[in-house]
């Protein structure tokens, strides 16, 4: 739909019923993508991590009392540790001391391997809301 200045609306009904989640997986994705497809990237541009956790945490949390959720929130906090350790500094001090280059080179690049790991991954993480999304509503609607 179009409003008199030929700009594109958006209906804010259709946007207040979709799935946040996935919209936030979305956001984490495009973002992910520019981090990548960017000619330069540097470590203040990876603000895009911050969705990426959320989506992560989102999917590590438990969705019943009996569903531990353990092995999901080791893999959001081992991303997270990932981007608080500077590994592309390490790896650039090994490789001008000469100790082991190969390692250097990979802890070098560890940013840029991360951002495809998870933009890999992330759509493969299953979020789903925890009040059943639009099944859920739909249920309470009609009884």
């Amino acid at each position: 739909m179009r409003n008199r200045r030929g700009v594109a609306a958006v209906d804010k009904g259709a946007l207040a019923e979709a799935d946040e989640p996935a919209q936030l997986a979305a956001v984490a994705l495009v973002g992910l993508t520019t981090l990548l497809v960017s000619p330069i990237s540097w470590l203040h541009h990876a603000v895009w991590i911050v969705p990426v956790l959320a989506v992560l945490l989102a999917w590590a949390a438990p969705r019943s009392a009996s569903a531990p959720g353990s092995k999901r929130l080791w893999a959001a906090a081992a991303v997270l540790v990932l981007f608080l350790i500077p590994f592309p500094s390490l790896g650039h001090r090994m490789q001008a001391a000469g100790v082991l280059p190969f390692v250097g080179a990979v802890m070098q690049n560890s940013y840029a391997l991360a951002y495809l790991v998870l933009l890999l991954a992330l759509p493969l993480v299953s979020v789903t809301r925890r009040d059943g999304g639009m099944e859920g509503r739909r249920r309470a609607i009609s009884g």
